[in-house]
């Protein structure tokens, strides 16, 4: 369904196991609407979304409101991608100050996989979304980068080409991406 309840899914999903209190959601959703309609339009899109939700969820309900907080249910059985991207990156730029160079090009490669465009593109506009959108954005171009430049070391010039191009897609001012497409193109 579309309207304000998946868009409230989307917020808390975007927040991930943090708590979204109540006026900041609503500021999020209503930004210039009356304070009490406000609050009885987020009553009635959490109604339909808990009873969207309701047979995915079994016995618990996904959506958990305590203390005048809304948050993901934490004991629930949620999967967002741009988290599982998040982590990947996180966990290949750890592995990289480490020295493990090895792994940190697995975790990176297994978070390329996982990017599939802009954060909740069908919603560019929303404000809520942008730090979001821009974070996960610069991760993505920040790890393409390293892959371009440790293929382009182990020769593997087919891989740089490919990460290069996806940078300039991202990023057409990108020079260095430029330059070192430029040097795969002159070694093939």
């Amino acid at each position: 369904r579309g309207g304000k309840s998946l868009r409230i899914l989307k917020f808390l999903a975007g927040r991930g196991r943090h708590q979204a209190p109540r006026d900041v959601l609503l500021e999020a959703l209503w930004p210039e609407g009356d304070a009490e309609a406000a609050a009885n339009r987020l009553r009635v899109a959490m109604h339909g979304l808990r009873r969207v939700l309701g047979p995915a969820a079994g016995s618990r309900d996904l959506i958990c409101y305590k203390e005048g907080c809304y948050q993901l249910n934490p004991g629930g059985q949620v999967w967002v991608d741009a988290d599982e991207f998040e982590t990947l990156w996180r966990q290949g730029v750890g592995l990289e100050r480490q020295g493990r160079l090895q792994e940190a090009a697995e975790a990176y490669v297994r978070a390329e996989l996982l990017y599939g465009g802009e954060y909740l593109e069908e919603n560019l506009y929303e404000e809520w979304t942008l730090l979001r959108r821009e974070g996960l954005r610069d991760a993505y171009l920040d790890l393409l980068g390293k892959l371009a430049s440790w293929s382009a070391a182990e020769r593997d010039w087919g891989s740089c080409i490919l990460r290069c191009q996806k940078i300039v897609e991202q990023d057409p001012c990108r020079e260095d991406a430029y330059r070192l497409l430029m040097r795969c193109h002159a070694a093939t």
